[in-house]
This record gives C-alpha cells, sequence and structure tokens, in this order.
C-alpha cells in the first residue's frame, strides 16, 4: 500500500487517530479524522448526578518520549484510504500498549496526528499553537513512561511508599530536617536495606527519559486528567510528584542503596540522571499545581484537615513544621493567586534548563504556551529547514532576547548569558549577550545570576501593582540609573550600553569554592593586607562564599559568622586528618613502591612509557615527568627519596598554594551537584551551608586589581575586567577585544554591590559595546 497522504486542516482544526480495536500481537489499523477544537459543556450537578463535562469529541491525549531514533521502520494501516503511516518504534510501543480488545479507541499523537515532513513548517507552527488546548480539551491524557523494565513494579513500589510518609520526609516543610526521617520510622516506615534492588529500580525509573522530555511540561500542565502508565502499570501521579519532592530533597533518600558510596564513573552518573529526572517531574508538577490556581506548588503535601492524628499536625505539634498553607479553593483565593498562575519566562528558562529536546529551538517554543505573553508575535516561532540552520536558529535566538530587552528585562537577560562551553548547542556566530537558551544544563552547573536575583523581587512586586521595597534589592551596584541600551547600526550583533569599567581581575582561586576556607582566608590576607571596606579577611571570606545572601535572597542574619567558624573548624579537621593520612601512606608505600620499580632496568621503562605516549595514552609532557621520576628512584637512596618527598610537601604548604589549588580544582571538577557540600558539613552550619550551596561548584573566588575579593564566572580569565552596567544591580565581567567586549558574566565583588564604585571611584561613564 502507499504512504499516506495528509489533507490540509482548516483553521482551528486538528487530527485525531481512531485506533481500532484489536490484540497487541495483530497489525495496527486505524482511521485519520480531522474536527474542530471545541471547549468541553459543563453539566452542572443534579439532585442524584455530580457536575461533569460533555464532551463533542472525546479522544484521550498521548504523551510519551519520542526516543532518539527518528527512523520509522513500522507502519499502521489507515483504513478508509487504503494506506501506510509510518511510525517510529516508539509510538508503535505505545499504540501497541494502548490498544484495546473490544473497542476503538480516539487518541491525538503528535507524530500521527500532525504532518511531520510539511515542507514549510506552517502547520507544524499553528498546531504548536493549538497544543496546550488539545491537551487541555482531551478528556484524558495517557503519559506513558515506557514499558515495564529494570524491575519497574519495584521501583514502583518504592516510589509510593516515599509518597506516604512525604510529609515527615520532607527536609524543606520540616524546619527539624532528618528529625522528620526519624518520626516517620516511628509512624511505621519501613525502608528496603542498601543492597536491596528496589533502590536501583527507583533510580532506574527516574532515568526515564519521558521526565526531562521539554514538549512533555505543557502536556502534564494543561490535562484536564493524567492517568500515567508504565508498561501496564498506573501510578498517581501525585505519589510521583511527592515521591520526586522527597527524592530530590532528601539527602538520606537520595545516596539511599549506594552502600559505600557512590563511587566511579557508571555510578556518578547513574546517580546525576536519576536526581535530575526526579527534579525535572518536580518542576512540570510544581507548574500544574500553579497553572490551575492553588496558592502553593507543596499543597498536595500539606494537611487540609485538624486531625491531631494527621503528619502535618503532629509535625506541627512538635515545631518541625513552619506554616501550613492549606489548600485555597475559594474564588478570591485562585483570583488572589492568578498573578503566579503562569510563570515568569526567565524563571520558567531557568528551571526547565535541565530538560532535552531533540531540535534546540523546541528548547524555546515548547515554553511558550506557559509563562504570560506567549502568544505575542515577538515569540513566534522560527524553524529552520534543518536543525542545523545555522542563521535561522541564530534568528530564532536574537528575537527572543530582543523581545524580552524590549520588555524591560535588560538585566536579567545579560545575568544569564556570558561565554558558552564547548558543549553548547548554540553556533558559534551567535553573540554573547544572547543567553543560550537551547542547551541542556544540569542543576549542578546552574548560575543563580545576581542581577536576576535581585530583579525577580521588583517583579513580582510591580505585578501586584505593590511599590517597590529597595530593601530587598540586596544589590544595588549601578544606584539609580537607567537601563538603556541599542543594537549598532552597523553591526546588529553589537549591543551598546552605558557603563564604567572599575576594576580588573587580577588573580583566581580555582577549586569553584570547595577549598578549605582557611586555605582562602589565607591567601586573601596574603595579597591584600587591608580590605579596601576595613572589614577583616575573614569577615570578607564569610560573606563573599555565600555572595552576602541567605539561600532565601536576603541580607545574612550576623549568626552566619559563627555557623561559618563551625564549618572552618569542621574542614580544618577534616584537612589534618588526610594530610596525616597522606604522611602516613607515603612513609609506608615508599620502602615498597622502591624495590618494585627497580625490578626493571631504564631502557623498558623508556619503551613503555614512549609506547603509552605513542598511543596518546599519555601526554608528552607527563611521559617525560615520569621517566625523570622512575630514573631518581632508581639511582637515589630510599631515605634520600622519603626525605624529598617530606620536604617538597612542607614547601608546597609552606611557601604556595598552588598544589592545593590544583587539588581542589580536581576535586570540584567531580562534584556531583551543586547543594552537595549544603549536606555534608556539622548540624550548627546548616543555614550557612544551605545559603553556600547557590555559588559553590558555580563560582571562582578572585581578586581583583584594587584588591577587592569576589565571585567570578567559571569562564573568567585573569586580565577580564569589571564593569558597572546602567541599570544592572550587580557588575559584569567582560573580555575586552579592541573597541568591543566579549560577555562572560555577572559577578559578585564585596564592597562594590552598593553603588559604591560608582560614587567613589570616580570613573567616567561611556559606552560598553558587547559582542
Amino acid at each position: 500500500m502507499e504512504r499516506y497522504e495528509y489533507r490540509e486542516l482548516e483553521k482551528g482544526d486538528i487530527r485525531l487517530f481512531l485506533l481500532h480495536q484489536g490484540r497487541p500481537d495483530q497489525p495496527l489499523r486505524g482511521r485519520i479524522i480531522h474536527t474542530t477544537l471545541k471547549n468541553p459543556t459543563f453539566i452542572p450537578a443534579r439532585k442524584d448526578t455530580r457536575a461533569s463535562l460533555e464532551y463533542d469529541t472525546s479522544y484521550e491525549a498521548i504523551s510519551y518520549h519520542w526516543g532518539s531514533d527518528a527512523a520509522t521502520p513500522y507502519h499502521v494501516t489507515v483504513d478508509d484510504e487504503q494506506a501506510v503511516l509510518p511510525v517510529t518504534a516508539a509510538l508503535y510501543g505505545v499504540l501497541k500498549q494502548l490498544i484495546l480488545p473490544d473497542r476503538d479507541r480516539l487518541l491525538w499523537a503528535d507524530a500521527i496526528c500532525i504532518d511531520q515532513v510539511d515542507s514549510n513548517s506552517r502547520e507544524k507552527e499553528d498546531q504548536i499553537r493549538l497544543m496546550p488546548d488539545i491537551y487541555r480539551i482531551a478528556q484524558r491524557v495517557l503519559v506513558y513512561l515506557g514499558p515495564e523494565a529494570d524491575n519497574s513494579d519495584l521501583g514502583i513500589a518504592l516510589l509510593e511508599k516515599l509518597a506516604d510518609y512525604s510529609e515527615y520526609l520532607d527536609e524543606n516543610l520540616n524546619t527539624a530536617g532528618h528529625g522528620g526521617y526519624e518520626l516517620a520510622l516511628e509512624r511505621g516506615m519501613v525502608l528496603p536495606p542498601p543492597t536491596d534492588p528496589s533502590w536501583e529500580a527507583l533510580r532506574a525509573l527516574w532515568r526515564r527519559p519521558w521526565f526531562r522530555r521539554v514538549w512533555v511540561i505543557q502536556e502534564f500542565v494543561y490535562a484536564a486528567e493524567i492517568v500515567v502508565l508504565c508498561g501496564s502499570r498506573e501510578i498517581d501521579w501525585k505519589k510521583l510528584y511527592l515521591a520526586a519532592k522527597v527524592y530530590s530533597d532528601s539527602r538520606r533518600i537520595i545516596f539511599a542503596g549506594f552502600g559505600a558510596g557512590v563511587a566511579g564513573a557508571g555510578r556518578l552518573e547513574a546517580f546525576r540522571l536519576a536526581n535530575e529526572g526526579a527534579i525535572a517531574l518536580h518542576t512540570i508538577a510544581n507548574l500544574r499545581v500553579r497553572a490551575r490556581g492553588y496558592m502553593s506548588p507543596a499543597y498536595i503535601i500539606l494537611s487540609l484537615t485538624d486531625d491531631k492524628a494527621r503528619p502535618a499536625a503532629e509535625l506541627e505539634r512538635r515545631g518541625m513544621r513552619g506554616d501550613r498553607i492549606p489548600i485555597r479553593r475559594d474564588l478570591d483565593a485562585i483570583n488572589e493567586s492568578s498573578i503566579d498562575s503562569r510563570p515568569d519566562i526567565l524563571d520558567l528558562a531557568h528551571s526547565t534548563a535541565n530538560f532535552l529536546a531533540t531540535k534546540p529551538v523546541d528548547r524555546l517554543y515548547a515554553l511558550r504556551a506557559l509563562f504570560e505573553g506567549g502568544d505575542d508575535e515577538d515569540f513566534t516561532a522560527i524553524y529552520p529547514e534543518e536543525s542545523s540552520d545555522e542563521e535561522t536558529l541564530k534568528a530564532a535566538l536574537k528575537r527572543f532576547t530582543a523581545a524580552l530587552l524590549k520588555r524591560g528585562r535588560g538585566p536579567e537577560v545579560l545575568s544569564s548569558a556570558g561565554l558558552r562551553p564547548a558543549s553548547s548547542r548554540v553556533p558559534a556566530s551567535v553573540p554573547f549577550w544572547v543567553p543560550d537558551w537551547i542547551s541542556e544544563t544540569d542543576l549542578r552547573d546552574r548560575r543563580i545570576g545576581f542581577c536576576k536575583l535581585t530583579n525577580s523581587f521588583r517583579n513580582k512586586a510591580r505585578a501586584k501593582g505593590e511599590e517597590v521595597d529597595e530593601e530587598f534589592a540586596i544589590y544595588h551596584a549601578a544606584l539609580d540609573t537607567p537601563f538603556e541600551y541599542r543594537i549598532d547600526d552597523d553591526d546588529a550583533d553589537v549591543l551598546v550600553l552605558k557603563g564604567v569599567p572599575v576594576d580588573i581581575v587580577h588573580t583566581l582561586l580555582p577549586g569553584r569554592l570547595l577549598m578549605n576556607p582557611t586555605i582562602y582566608e589565607n591567601v586573601v590576607r596574603e595579597m591584600v593586607p587591608t580590605y579596601p571596606t576595613g572589614e577583616s579577611h575573614e569577615e570578607v571570606v564569610w560573606r563573599t562564599m555565600i555572595a552576602n545572601r541567605t539561600h532565601e535572597g536576603q541580607r545574612p542574619p550576623p549568626e552566619f559568622f559563627a555557623e561559618y567558624r563551625a564549618l572552618r573548624h569542621r574542614t580544618n579537621s577534616q584537612l589534618g586528618f588526610a594530610l596525616l593520612g597522606i604522611a602516613v601512606l607515603l612513609l609506608v608505600s615508599v620502602p615498597i613502591i622502591v624495590p618494585i620499580i627497580r625490578l626493571l632496568s631504564m631502557k623498558w621503562y623508556v619503551l613503555i612509557v614512549g609506547g603509552l605516549v605513542g598511543m596518546r595514552q599519555l601526554s608528552l609532557y607527563f611521559g617525560i615527568g615520569s621517566l625523570a621520576i622512575i630514573l631518581s628512584v632508581q639511582i637515589l637512596h630510599t631515605v634520600v627519596i622519603l626525605t624529598a618527598v617530606g620536604l617538597a610537601g612542607w614547601f608546597a604548604l609552606r611557601s604556595g598554594h598552588d598544589l592545593l589549588l590544583s587539588f581542589y580544582g580536581f576535586l570540584a571538577s567531580r562534584a556531583m551537584l551543586g547543594w552537595t557540600p549544603a549536606d555534608s558539613g556539622p548540624p550548627e552550619s546548616a543555614r550557612y551551608l544551605r545559603s553556600f550551596a547557590f555559588t559553590a561548584n558555580h563560582y571562582h573566588m578572585c581578586v581583583t586589581a584594587r584588591g577587592y575579593v569576589g565571585l567570578v564566572p567559571l569562564s573568567t580569565q585573569r586580565g577580564d575586567e569589571v564593569v558597572i552596567l546602567h541599570g544592572c544591580d550587580a557588575p559584569f565581567v567582560v573580555r575586552r577585544r579592541g573597541k568591543l567586549c566579549f560577555l562572560v558574566g555577572d559577578a559578585y565583588i564585596h564592597g562594590i554591590m552598593n553603588g559604591e564604585a560608582l560614587e567613589g571611584l570616580g570613573s567616567e561613564v561611556g559606552e560598553i559595546r558587547l559582542r
């Protein structure tokens, strides 16, 4: 039979696929139907019936993962046309799972109901605009996570158990942290032992691709009713949500089942992907809750009654639960929350940065239906004929950015932009003032954006028509200067701003803030004997490490100083034990290793190292260094070697920090998640560490030419300039190239975050030309 030819859709119409009844082992047959989208009719409750919705055309919409293989080796027969429709293996598997033995099933699936080979993309653009309504008007949405695999039944059972005890286990809700875990055990919670396969089954479940597919966000958010399927097993989406929140917020749960620890690249990756999947589900469930008009994203978790046996009431009675915000079901409450019902575009882009898309531009357009103004012409989709069409992709990114600049979001846009890593999907020709809207960024790699942080307070106040309280704007580096911009007349890739160069990055301290705080203090004290603000080196370091803010975006209270000291004491003890262990290891191992090395003659080592260098398993410099060490070991006496090693270690610790900086830099490169430090310190430092989690692993500490200490993006280099851009609450790091500047990213420079640079340094205002 011939391939099915799509008929053109009328405006406002969609296609549906009527899947004929049958068995999974039989060929798939069906019919394509054109219909007009219509809202269902509300039927009020009567004496003997409940309120309901009546549909003109009742259909189910499928939400599934397309898979990485776009090939279409399978087909379904379209009976009325006597034609076949090629489908991917992923969709074929979904339809096999959904086919019913006794009746037809009316479905909407994007790969069948949208012409995927439409050359001008006009139909695709029209259908993308309709997709929120397609999922909203569907009688229900069928979320298909994939077939039963990897002991998924065990994973689902454990997931449901975590959901049942979520009120105890959610450490963000319980002010006593792990105390809720102990209370859950008292109330009968029994979790599998570390070696039980249920833990790996749960992580395998969270690693399923559906959770991080960017298109599922709107499919999940706007569904009237959701049915989640894993194979034939049905899962309550609310339990998925509760379990995801527990899994991503509770350190005890996320590390459970790893036994001796997370070691090895494979286990690290499994750990990371599971965590990203749980966070992704939590993100889209929160968006669903907000879109449906509730006051709190955590409404499912909070108790709705005063029953003293309920977990929330018990936690509150024991002082382990903060404010209780019950579900709000009255009209006034829904109207009151309507401002927040659709998320801010930049908040949405940031919180969904770890979602995946096959086509880069889908990272942009899959979010349009979710934020206010997404239907504006400025955000109209531009689809390249090929996903690699660089110029079209560049135009789409610049158009999206220009729309935000026009809406007064310039400082936040720049706060989200900067130099991009080699893994970025953004074409190299795109200027650095355009944020990377299209690459996937894991939680561990996200930066908070200092300008974005402060502007969020202002935007929420303005949205509610309230006067902006600048007390909450913890940074105010540009004072009251207005943000003014223009696109250069001669070069559309150049953004021209008003600004002031105020400093130069002199020294970078690697380690991504994960070094021992004492080392930072010593380096700063050595380089800057007297700090420009008159503060002690200790105070400068503890405030800089958290960008002088709490995890809630407020100024840190005085007690943070004591928490920092407790953290420093703990890390000093850990470092001391580590150095002692290394010393003992050297003393024990050198007398054993030296005789072994001397078993072979030098020529054999030359051949071995030369072969490894030739096969590119070793660099030339590392090979030469290795041969030099081996030669020294063969010639020198063991006592001399021990003495030399000891002196080298003492000299490195005494006269410089480069060795330790490199060591901590290596540890930072192996860090799994940005929040890891917040869960590994002393309990008395909990609040400080929670704030530190927003900067750790995301910034380098630096010392500037004027003697200021700050936090700068990881791509910063020595010699980069620090500038204050008018209208921006935080400084920016730029890299000057002639008359142009490349935007590196925004920064925290301790001592100039509240306008001191503009008031005291006397620099003249000029134009900053960003490329």
